[in-house]
């Protein structure tokens, strides 16, 4: 989990420069941050990547105030957002990384406070080869209808 705090660290450092975030990091998160810069979610995540030998919690450094960075996280969960343009959503059921159950409760979500959500899933498909091997061509007609 720390591969993902790491993207979203620097997500969060990139969107909300204020925040200053790198200066919450603890010593060992420090020597990591560079290579959010370089590596890829997949490679972030691995069990042999040397984020998988910190601890999530041995992120941010102690006493570090991260309320600022909680309000930003929360600001940008789409479960939250109200959405008024069309939105396309596709999940693959045998996803690991999305687990498929908080997918259908954030497009409920999201239909419930009346975005118009298309939502597209794929048995027996996972995180990595869902746009690639199943959903392009679906996510491509999505797009060519935004147009016309």
């Amino acid at each position: 989990m720390t591969g993902y705090l790491a993207a979203a660290t620097r997500g969060f450092d990139a969107a909300y420069p204020k925040l200053a975030v790198a200066k919450l990091l603890s010593d060992s998160a420090v020597a990591l941050y560079p290579k959010t810069l370089s590596l890829c979610i997949p490679e972030m995540t691995a069990s042999d990547s040397p984020f998988a030998q910190l601890a999530p919690s041995a992120w941010f450094r102690d006493g570090a105030d991260v309320g600022d960075v909680l309000k930003v996280a929360r600001v940008n969960d789409p479960t939250d957002l109200t959405i008024r343009s069309p939105l396309l959503v596709e999940q693959g059921k045998a996803d690991t990384t999305v687990i498929p159950t908080l997918t259908d409760e954030m497009v409920q979500a999201l239909r419930g406070r009346g975005t118009k959500v298309s939502y597209k899933t794929y048995k027996n498909v996972g995180h990595a080869d869902i746009v690639s091997n199943h959903a392009a061509d679906d996510a491509t007609a999505w797009i060519a209808t935004r147009f016309k």
